[in-house]
């Protein structure tokens, strides 16, 4: 059995899976896993310990595991997508659908900069060659700084984390058009 998981955020304060063996249930049976992207944040001082018990976590309980990358785990490995059933089945972190990765973020004037210089010194290939879009999303995300402390869990820290989500206003209505225009 084949198993995808995508945006688990793993050590991420808002992240409802807070302990790796809460995902347990979901492996028992799976031949393969697939971790599409997000399934840490491997920016925000994540140790090379630390994303090693991730990747052990899921080795040790599945055959065959794949991570791949995502805008908060550019780094996670060197595996960007993914074509299942012969072709037929892309597999890819969600970012990719976005020119400026997340259009809802504080930091997207930074990123799109990033994407820019990226195609700017990748002469040959744009925006729509799939392969150059990868690797310039996953060059905008490596290093960039985070909007928030992961691991911060205080109300405040909630509170604020909330409001910066919903203020400006234009961040709530650009993370809703994408959710509602994407699919």
């Amino acid at each position: 059995m084949l198993r995808i998981l995508s945006d688990l955020h793993h050590l991420d304060a808002s992240s409802r899976v807070k302990r790796l063996d809460q995902l347990d249930p979901l492996l028992e049976g799976v031949d393969q896993l697939i971790l599409n992207g997000d399934t840490c944040d491997t920016e925000t001082g994540m140790t090379p310990s630390e994303l090693a018990v991730v990747k052990d976590h899921f080795t040790t309980r599945v055959p065959a595991v794949i991570f791949l990358t995502g805008n908060h785990d550019p780094l996670i490995s060197d595996t960007h997508e993914l074509l299942l059933a012969d072709g037929r089945v892309w597999v890819t972190h969600g970012d990719l659908f976005f020119d400026d990765v997340t259009p809802w973020s504080r930091l997207r004037p930074e990123l799109v900069q990033r994407v820019a210089d990226y195609f700017a010194t990748s002469p040959g290939a744009g925006p729509d060659d799939i392969t150059t879009r990868l690797l310039a999303h996953r060059h905008a995300c490596a290093g960039l700084p985070r909007e928030f402390d992961p691991t911060a869990r205080s109300l405040l820290a909630r509170v604020n984390r909330t409001l910066a989500t919903l203020f400006p206003p234009r961040q709530l209505a650009a993370m809703l058009d994408a959710w509602r225009t994407l699919p």
